[in-house]
């Protein structure tokens, strides 16, 4: 039986930002030292795509293609793209029974990348309904606006296709993949490009390494049918797939999960199934098969459609070996125990560690640990409490350029000198002391969020999170 695959939503790569407190949120691998070396003679550091390159070399989602090159020009064949999308959102990898296309055999060094990114895919589907990859074509446009939308959680939004009108080559943009480059367009993760005084897309120019590189960097740091032979370009859907059940019957949770931005994201598949009562989102430190009630839980869920939960460093938990709340820097396994009355259906684990700043034994000075969420159209920030007798204030600190800001370089949103307040709101139209983003927040743009702690004349900027206002 076939396990259904689990589409992520990383909500927390698209939150937005707004401060009325000062907020600090965790650092991940999008921050680039500007001084490193790329390590590729053809990436100097004046190249366009440096910081991108450096940041997928640092996070090992690609390699040099040999003799000390990175060869930014050349195309991204789609089993390549397969493994980068696996390798960028931290995909566990997968290893079903049977390939899902005809064009790609089990064992080969493609099949479990793309098995397990196929729900970011673009997929070519016969009218017999058999499915292919074609790995060795090169990628495109087109099929990473595919796949941001649905990393970024955007894919079931509703979208207006005439944003497409403005550019000239609309009519290349295969029929099925409309509705994603649209909303890539929407939200500004992929735009245009101006040719012979004309606006276009590109969405089957093929996508090359350094393109990709940056596209990735900057996501993560967001009737004319296309035909070959006689297949149809399509998106994964993963409604076919059959959810698997127990000895007697019952619906067992498929679990994912992603580390992203500082969180996260335990995904699972929806029970449809009579008689399901609700989830439990379960960890433990010790138990790689962790189920509820026995390790414990997190999270009780009775709605079925709510198919995640997120999870951060500092988040409370109940019962087993966890210790009250989760650490950052400790590996935790994840599940999802499904209540059926009195019967409970442990789904699958999957082993993370939880991200986040870890405090130095020899620190005297705390560092703010940051943590963001959007709530009512505002960003609600929280970090840890400072318990110092040298503490003064929080500041908090935000910007659009830097991915490390501090005060007082990047200046302020506001201070706060009660150690025992670690939140505050961060809203359209705030006003800004300082910065690089003309002294106002304003909705539709991203910023990198933190929070200083200040210890007299000693100065410790936390993690910093990227939002976008909402």
């Amino acid at each position: 039986m076939k396990l259904k695959k689990v589409f992520f939503i990383v909500l927390s790569l698209i939150l937005v930002f707004t401060y009325v407190f000062p907020l600090a949120v965790f650092a991940t691998g999008d921050c680039i030292d500007e001084n490193t070396e790329s390590g590729f003679k053809d990436v100097p550091k004046t190249h366009w795509a440096y910081n991108a390159i450096s940041w997928m070399l640092m996070n090992k989602i690609a390699e040099g293609t040999g003799n000390g090159r990175f060869t930014p020009d050349k195309a991204v064949a789609r089993d390549e793209f397969a493994k980068m999308m696996v390798l960028t959102l931290k995909l566990k990898l997968i290893n079903p029974e049977v390939s899902s296309f005809e064009d790609i055999k089990k064992g080969s060094w493609q099949f479990k990348y793309v098995e397990t990114a196929k729900p970011y895919l673009t997929i070519y589907r016969t009218d017999s309904g058999l499915m292919y990859y074609h790995p060795s074509e090169p990628s495109m446009r087109e099929d990473m606006a595919v796949a941001l939308v649905k990393a970024l959680g955007f894919s079931k939004e509703a979208v207006d296709e005439s944003v497409l009108d403005s550019f000239a080559d609309e009519d290349k943009i295969s029929v099925n993949l409309r509705k994603y480059v649209a909303i890539a367009v929407k939200h500004k993760i992929m735009q245009g490009y101006a040719e012979n005084g004309k606006k276009m897309f590109g969405a089957q120019e093929t996508l090359d390494r350094a393109q990709a590189a940056v596209l990735l960097y900057n996501a993560f740091k967001q009737n004319e049918e296309k035909i070959t032979l006689e297949e149809e370009k399509d998106v994964f859907d993963d409604t076919q797939d059959t959810i698997p059940a127990d000895e007697s019957g019952y619906a067992i949770p498929v679990v994912t999960a992603v580390s992203t931005n500082g969180k996260i994201t335990v995904s699972w598949d929806k029970i449809n199934e009579d008689g399901f009562s609700g989830y439990k989102v379960v960890a433990s430190k010790s138990n790689s098969e962790p189920a509820y009630p026995g390790d414990g839980y997190f999270q009780y869920i009775t709605d079925r459609n709510k198919t995640y939960a997120v999870i951060q460093s500092g988040d409370s938990y109940n019962g087993g070996d966890i210790g009250g709340k989760f650490k950052a820097g400790i590996d935790y396994y994840f599940s999802v125990t499904a209540l059926y009355g009195d019967k409970k259906v442990a789904g699958n684990a999957v082993k993370l560690e939880m991200p986040g700043y870890v405090q130095e034994e020899n620190d005297e000075y705390a560092v703010p640990v940051v943590r963001a969420e959007v709530v009512d159209g505002k960003i609600k920030v929280r970090w840890n409490k400072i318990s110092n007798s040298r503490f003064s204030y929080y500041k908090i600190v935000v910007s659009k350029e830097n991915s490390q800001p501090a005060y007082p370089g990047d200046g302020y949103h506001s201070y706060i000198t009660d150690s025992n307040t670690t939140y505050c709101y961060l809203k359209n139209g705030d006003g800004y002391n300082g910065g690089d983003f003309g002294g106002k927040l304003k909705a539709g743009e991203r910023y990198y969020i933190s929070v200083t702690a200040v210890y007299g004349d000693v100065k410790k900027a936390g993690n910093a999170v990227r939002l976008v206002m909402p």
